[in-house]
């Protein structure tokens, strides 16, 4: 039996990379970055806002329960 020769078998053959391309300029000054936006307060929500998901629990729940 013939081992085969890896040249015969290889789909790179005649490849040939392209030399590597040169690395930009860094500048070497420090970067001046300006602070973030203050956050806005933040506004109290409803009491309806706030039981809602409560509301929404006890109706799953007793729709469960029947």
């Amino acid at each position: 039996m013939r081992t085969a020769n890896i040249d015969e078998w290889s789909a790179t053959i005649g490849h040939r990379r392209r030399p590597r391309a040169a690395r930009p300029v860094v500048p070497v000054s420090d970067l001046q970055i300006a602070p973030p936006p203050e956050l806005a307060r933040a506004v109290p929500q409803s009491l309806l806002l706030r039981l809602l998901p409560a509301v929404m629990v006890v109706a799953v729940i007793g729709a469960n329960v029947t």
